[in-house]
């Protein structure tokens, strides 16, 4: 089995490009592998490794045949084999043409004679085929006249004109001041005066609380969700120009202290730090009833003198 497997072997190595051309049938070869298969498996020498390693060469050659028959494969074009149109051609020209058999001797043989004849043959042949080739192909017709000479000229390409872009003048920049609420006066928006006014009941209320008072208490609002929401916004402010600075007690909640006028002195601005605080209306109803508020610290616009 083992040496019938290498004859195939080298059989197709051997073949190969007939195989790819089509000219040989590979199902032959395919069923020719299947049968020393089915023989192999009764035997005991189905897991050597000779036996394997001619198996997966075998397998290896009829996969590539394959692959490439199935590239050189189009069902929606015709693709021309010079082999085939060669012997269809041969046969075109000389399928009419027979060596007849020797004469008796001391006498020219018919094949002899035939062969003085052949060359008038061929010519006539051929002779026949250019024939009806030319009125199959349509030949090109001759040029009589021409428009220009051959060489072409290299087009000059024209530059292109960028449009200048016209932008607006703009002035000098101007950085806009800074301005504190303590250089602020009486006569500005409604908003300095609530910050200030925020200002001074958070200064009430520090004098009884020493360490400070409780963030959410302070800005929180028992009546009004916008106004809370205003408050933290007010006090944002104070916190920004330094009237009031906030920090977390043992517990980790936000507690509001005044700034000494030694601690505004040695603040560094370039180490103060920003952050985002968010509030929902569910967030607010828990954090009245967390820290049990019956009436804001800072007193409604309705109740306001």
């Amino acid at each position: 089995m083992a040496q019938e497997t290498k004859q195939l072997i080298l059989s197709i190595k051997a073949n190969h490009s007939k195989y790819v051309s089509g000219e040989l049938d590979l199902n032959e070869t395919l069923q020719k592998t299947d049968r020393l298969y089915d023989s192999l498996t009764s035997s005991k020498d189905t897991t050597t490794p000779s036996s394997i390693l001619q198996d997966s060469t075998l397998l290896q050659l009829q996969s590539g045949i394959a692959r490439q028959r199935a590239k050189t494969y189009r069902p929606d074009t015709l693709i021309f084999n010079p082999v085939e149109f060669s012997e269809k051609l041969l046969t075109f020209i000389c399928g009419n043409i027979r060596d007849e058999p020797d004469g008796e001797k001391g006498t020219p043989s018919n094949s002899q004679r035939s062969k003085k004849k052949k060359p008038d043959i061929y010519a006539r042949l051929w002779t026949e085929m250019g024939e009806r080739a030319n009125s199959i192909i349509h030949g090109v017709p001759a040029f009589s006249f021409l428009y220009g000479t051959f060489d072409i000229d290299p087009v000059e390409k024209v530059a292109r004109k960028r449009r200048v872009q016209t932008k607006e003048k703009i002035g000098d920049l101007t950085r806009p001041e800074s301005m504190k609420l303590s250089e602020a006066s009486n006569d500005q928006d409604p908003m300095i005066k609530e910050a200030e006014r925020v200002l001074s009941i958070f200064m009430n209320y520090s004098k009884k609380a020493k360490e400070g008072i409780c963030y959410f208490e302070f800005v929180l609002n028992h009546d009004s969700f916008s106004e809370t929401v205003e408050n933290i916004f007010t006090v944002s402010l104070l916190l920004k120009d330094q009237q009031l600075c906030i920090f977390e007690d043992a517990s980790g909640s936000p507690y509001l202290r005044e700034l000494t006028f030694e601690e505004k002195q040695d603040r560094n601005p370039s180490k103060l730090k920003q952050s985002i605080i968010s509030i929902s209306m569910d967030e607010w109803q828990q954090l009245k009833k967390i820290k049990g508020l019956k009436k804001g610290l800072i007193p409604s616009r309705k109740k306001r003198p």
